[in-house]
């Protein structure tokens, strides 16, 4: 049996997952994980991954949500509260053109909703350029971590404060790019302000 080839996704409380030298895009229907190559700079060893992988080969993708800082009276005991999960599974590689193109409508109405029909068409070759993965979600873990933190029984009285710096993940305002100064901003983009 192949060993699965292990890769890790980590997200920064959003829906875009990210690591430093790639960008890569999810986005969950039904029991299916859909996985964009959005266009960057790559490493070839990056390359060679998504090769292997197109190959249906056994992967394991994990995800992680931070959801608070447990910080405890004592650094030792400092923890995260957290929400995670680790999908194992296949891929198979998506050609057809109607499917990708439904896929990026669909990616981009969940990140950025409302906004398909504000923005330009997808030209064919940005929709052929694209790598679209397909990974069938056949078996999943999940692990959750909540609560206060946990110390030392002596650590109690210590007259240090403890407790859980929460993290929140959340839209803000938007803020206009160079080119875009005297554009007004659209109103599917308002829904935060």
């Amino acid at each position: 049996m192949t060993k699965p080839l292990y890769f890790q996704f980590w997200t920064n409380l959003c829906s875009v997952l990210s690591a430093t030298a790639l960008i890569t895009s999810y986005l969950e229907l039904k029991s299916l994980l859909f996985v964009k190559k959005i266009n960057c700079t790559f490493t070839v060893r990056w390359e060679a991954i998504l090769r292997e992988i197109e190959k249906r080969i056994p992967v394991c993708i994990s995800v992680m949500l931070t959801d608070d800082l447990v910080v405890a009276k004592s650094a030792f005991n400092h923890l995260v509260n957290y929400r995670s999960v680790i999908l194992f599974s296949n891929a198979q590689k998506i050609d057809n053109y109607e499917a990708k193109t439904l896929f990026f409508k669909e990616f981009t109405e969940k990140i950025v909703p409302n906004s398909w029909d504000y923005l330009r068409p997808m030209k064919a070759k940005e929709v052929d350029k694209a790598m679209l993965l397909v990974f069938n979600i056949v078996e999943a873990s999940a692990k959750v971590r909540l609560g206060m933190p946990i110390g030392e029984e002596e650590d109690q009285s210590l007259p240090i404060w403890s407790g859980l710096i929460p993290i929140s993940s959340k839209r803000l305002t938007p803020i206009a790019d160079e080119l875009s100064i005297n554009i007004p901003l659209p109103e599917h983009l308002k829904y935060n302000l």
